[in-house]
């Protein structure tokens, strides 16, 4: 069914029991953007009466996208058998291709996100002929937290020494003017996906789903980081820190903070990618940096799906 405003409490009921649900599918995330920027085409699957799945999607021409103002998407949905996971995808194809669309463009979201390990979507993908059109690698800690870096441990240990405060803030803009607008503008000549007025209208959507934390040398903010909360994972959205948060390590103080924090609570501290040029390059000394806190490679896969191959479901299971 087509999503409308009054499907609202469904569309909640659904990333309530969902184990691969993230703040990201929230109705009031994709809110933030400005009115009209995408035609909506998100549709939520019912078991007769009852919920089971959502998927966030905006359309363009004869293109379905999941969704192009997220970080990731794709099928939501409630634990099931595969056999359901199969008349869900068959139904939401058959739904498109129904509205006259002739591909589905999806951003699964990230299996480190799945409080289930499951990959009955990556076999359904093969079986629609789905095409992998882009890939990135995110990087993500296994919590606890456990360096064996010999130069990230010195460097933790170094920043300890330092007399750095961390401080919650219930606030963004200070973090935003002071380093993370200048930090992407001189390091990577570009800004941050969300201005601090959405950050603000987020943070004010989501308490304690999305939390900013600060770094302090004598009263001077010198890093900082905006992190969203999931079910299973913590996310470092915006991460920066001036000259001076460099020379004392103040990031690393930061992340080392966040997973001893969080551990025992959350099972992954997800670094986000470290790619460019639609996932063929990586930034080598970010990816490193991430990669020196024992954060290991989890693939994040784009798909192209004909809407069509939803008769290839029918003919998966042999006639005995």
């Amino acid at each position: 069914m087509h999503y409308s405003p009054d499907l609202k409490k469904d569309w909640g009921r659904v990333l309530q029991k969902a184990t691969n649900a993230t703040i990201m599918h929230e109705r009031d995330f994709l809110a933030y953007h400005s009115p009209g920027k995408f035609q909506d085409c998100s549709v939520i699957l019912y078991n007769n009466t009852k919920p089971v799945a959502v998927f966030a999607a905006h359309r363009e021409g004869d293109m379905v996208y999941s969704h192009q103002g997220l970080s990731y998407a794709g099928l939501i949905q409630v634990p099931c058998s595969f056999d359901h996971k199969l008349e869900q995808f068959k139904a939401l194809m058959k739904y498109f291709e129904s509205l006259g669309l002739s591909h589905l463009q999806i951003k699964e979201t990230p299996a480190f996100y799945n409080s289930i390990q499951d990959e009955a979507m990556d076999y359904i993908m093969h079986l629609t002929n789905a095409k992998t059109t882009q890939m990135e690698l995110s990087l993500t800690i296994n919590l606890p937290l456990e360096v064996k870096n010999k130069g990230r441990k010195a460097n933790i240990k170094q920043a300890s020494r330092q007399n750095l405060k961390i401080i919650e803030s219930n606030e963004v803009k200070s973090f935003w003017d002071a380093l993370l607008l200048p930090n992407l503008q001189n390091r990577y000549q570009t800004e941050p996906t969300h201005s601090y007025e959405e950050m603000t209208f987020l943070m004010d959507k989501f308490p304690g789903k999305i939390r900013q934390f600060n770094v302090f040398k004598e009263g001077l903010m010198v890093a900082g980081a905006t992190v969203y909360f999931s079910k299973n994972c913590i996310h470092t959205q915006y991460l920066a820190s001036n000259s001076k948060g460099r020379e004392l390590h103040a990031l690393d103080a930061l992340v080392n903070h966040l997973a001893n924090t969080f551990t025992g609570k959350y099972s992954f501290l997800d670094f986000g990618h470290s790619n460019e040029n639609q996932g063929l390059s990586i930034n080598k000394g970010l990816f490193k940096w991430k990669e020196s806190f024992g954060a290991k490679s989890y693939i994040h896969r784009h798909y192209k799906v004909p809407v069509e191959t939803w008769r290839n479901l029918d003919r998966v299971y042999k006639a005995l």
